[in-house]
Order: C-alpha cells, then structure tokens, then sequence
C-alpha cells in the first residue's frame, strides 16, 4: 500500500506547480567544518568529530526567511538534504540504501529496523554545568503514517559522568519519551488520536511554503546537565524506520551550547585560473547565501559560480603585463564578508604549468573533463587538489574522459605523463 501511496505522490510532485522555498541548504562544507564553527563556543570546546551518512545527508541552512523559527544551523537528513528546499506539496524521498543505527533501533517503539541512518559524533567539555541543542524534526511520514511502523526517529545521544551508557536526552518536554513520528503528532484518524499535539506543527495543511516536509515538531529543547571540565560524548543520530524512503531531517539551530545568533560568513576564492583574457573563479566561500563579484574591469555578477570571465584585450607588446582587483562579497541574513585577489593577464600567462602537450576541456569542469594528448602515445593521467593530494589515476592513449563529479568544488592539476615528458594544466571543478 505505501508503495502505491509513494508511486503516486512521486507523479503528482513531478507535475505540480511550486513557489519557491526560502531555505538554502549548502552540501559543501563538510559536517566536522560545521561543529567547529557552530559548537566551539565560549562555554564548550568540541573535539574528535566524525560524521557517518550517505552523500548529501548533512548540509549547511539558512532559514532566517522562512516561517521554521530558526536562523541557521547544521541539518541531518534520512534522504538528501537539499530535497528539503521545497514547499510542503513536495514529496521528498531518496533511499540512500545505506544502514540504520543499532542505537536507534533501541529507542523505536516498535521495534522495526532503521535505516538510511545520518549520525554525528563528537566529545566535549565543559565550562558551564547545564548545556542545551535547540532544535527542530520534520518527516515526510507525517500525517499518513502515524500509527504505524515507519516511525522515523532521531536522538541525541550523551555519554559521560552521570551518563554512565548512552542516554538520549531528546525527549518530548516533560515526558520520558523520544521524539518520533508516533510520539509527536497530530493524530492519524480513527483509532489512533494525536499524542503530545501541542509540539507538532501539520505543515501540509498549513500549505507550508519553505521546508517540504509535510508535518514539523515546534522548535525543541534537549538539555542535560554536565560535570564542568569533564569529557562527554555525543552522538546526533537520525534514520527514518521500517523501510528507507520518505525522508526525515533534523535542524540544529547556531544557538545550541551557548552559540552566538549571528554567523559571519567567510569569504574565499581559490587562485584563478587563467587562459588568455578569460579567467575562471572558484567560489570557496562559507555560510553565504549571496554573492557579489566585481571583476575589476565595470562587469559585475550575483551568481555563486559565474561562467569564466573574458577581460578586454590586452596591448600588442607580447610582454605587455594587465592587472585587474577581483572583489567578491559573501553575504547572508546578517553579515558580510570580502576577499579580492589580482589577476594578471599577458599573452603568455596561460593556464599551463609547464609546457602543455595535451588540451583539456570543459573548464570550468561539473562532470567529466576530457583529456586529449597532441601524441597518441600512452601515457598516465593524474589529478591532484589544490593540497597535492592525488585524486585521480589512471593509464590511457587517446581522447580520454575522466569523472569529477565526486570532487568537491575548488581548483585541480592535472598532469599528463608521456614517457620523460611531463605536463600540468589548472582547471576549475564547479
């Protein structure tokens, strides 16, 4: 039956009309990034982060314009984060076919298998004796499934002095019960009444416009008490239960352990890359959610990942050397940021590093880039970051195309080895 109730909200979510959310989700910065920034704060010192989930399951968000009370934070999800920038009459679900969480499969009422699990794991200590994460649950599952065993669930688990096992301290107020599909809604219909209604929000009638999950929790407390300068563990952890689809997310708001409401975004670009009078950008900022470039020669763009910008001509001296200022502004809910870089353009100053034997193509590159020797002569393909950190090997002759999609966003060399003779070209990985 649910998968008849899913074949058909996947068809109608692919034909229906939709505003426009006004969440931004950022899969970029990774989520070890994100507790050092956010939970590092003047009462708790955080260490050891490990994260573990399926590409895409934790994310950066902005909801500073939207109805969800919370400004920005760390998202978890059972599916893909940015599915979640949608309204409620978006079906968001993508099985991720990776495992549960034993310990979440403890706390599940009914005892059915999690999976597709997204957890977060990392020690603390504090200064202060009572630490609070605010938060906010949202599912798909919500309302048709309640009463039922697909009883996705979440948990903040806290392990330490007084916490001699795992407990989960995200509990419904005032009861000693987790927060779940089962434990926190509206009601499903006869025979199965709401529970603890006062901490839901039915986001669907609502006709929510900014997250797309269909019903919410209000924004919550998980709170605990701590010994100061003592070491805990905790571990954030969701899955959706009973089978892998229809998503679920968690929101973890910058307020949580005493963080500051305001985030300063950080501005950064990696070093351009140059071909000619065309130059291509890559955008490294942090916690933006608008983007401003000056190119320093009266163009301007908004995009976060412009095309690759063509300066004026430079003069006919060979030797003749043009410089222009690069300014690009990050900004979002409540600060700004600025980075500028020069750029040097002269008819010599090309993307190669060496003398170049092979041409490549697209740059900047989404996908794939092609390489193509001016020999047909084997010979050996390798990718390194902007750290030197190999990426990429691999042996070819002739035209030979080579998957990025996995490479986060920044600036590679590729260096292509033919016998003695070794040549490098930058491209830009959007």
């Amino acid at each position: 039956m649910k998968k008849i109730f899913y074949t058909a909200l996947l068809c109608l979510a692919i034909v229906s009309l939709r505003a426009q959310s006004n969440l931004f989700v950022d899969t970029t910065i990774t989520p070890q990034q994100m507790v050092a920034d956010f939970f590092n704060t003047s009462q708790v010192s955080v260490s050891n982060v490990q994260f573990t989930g399926a590409p895409g399951s934790a994310a950066f968000f902005d909801a500073s314009g939207t109805d969800l009370d919370l400004l920005a934070g760390l998202m978890l999800s059972s599916g893909r984060c940015v599915d979640a920038v949608n309204p409620a009459d978006y079906f968001a679900t993508f099985y991720n076919t990776t495992d549960g969480d034993t310990d979440l499969d403890a706390q599940n009422n009914f005892n059915f298998l999690t999976f597709d699990a997204a957890f977060l794991e990392f020690d603390l200590v504090s200064q202060v004796d009572t630490l609070c994460f605010i938060y906010r649950f949202g599912s798909e599952e919500y309302p048709e499934y309640v009463c039922t065993s697909f009883n996705d669930i979440f948990a903040f688990f806290v392990e330490g002095p007084g916490y001699p096992t795992k407990t989960n301290i995200a509990l419904v107020p005032g009861f000693a019960v987790p927060v779940t599909i089962n434990n926190v809604n509206g009601g499903g219909g006869s025979g199965c009444p709401p529970v603890h209604e006062e901490f839901y929000v039915p986001y669907d009638t609502l006709m929510g416009q900014h997250v797309a999950y269909d019903g919410l929790t209000t924004t919550l407390p998980a709170k605990f008490a701590v010994q100061t300068g003592e070491t805990y563990h905790v571990k954030i952890a969701l899955a959706d239960a009973g089978d892998g689809v229809f998503d679920s997310g968690v929101f973890l708001s910058i307020n949580s352990l005493g963080g500051d409401s305001l985030l300063s975004p950080i501005a950064g670009m990696a070093a351009p890359v140059v071909d000619g009078t065309t130059v291509s950008f890559a955008n490294e900022c942090k916690y933006g959610t608008s983007w401003f470039w000056d190119f320093g020669d009266g163009t301007f763009s908004n995009e976060r990942y412009p095309a690759p910008h063509t300066y004026p001509q430079f003069g006919p001296d060979p030797d003749e050397r043009v410089t222009y200022e690069v300014t690009l502004i990050a900004s979002n809910y409540c600060c700004a940021d600025t980075v500028k870089t020069l750029v040097q353009l002269g008819s010599s100053s090309v993307d190669d590093l060496t003398a170049a034997t092979f041409k490549l193509s697209p740059n900047p590159a989404t996908d794939w880039i092609v390489v193509e020797p001016l020999d047909a002569a084997e010979y050996t393909i390798r990718i390194y970051d902007a750290a030197g950190q190999m990426q990429r090997q691999a042996s070819a002759s002739g035209s030979y195309k080579v998957s990025v999609r996995d490479l986060t966003s920044g600036v590679y060399t590729c260096e292509v080895i033919q016998g003695k003779n070794v040549s490098k070209r930058r491209f830009v990985r959007q």
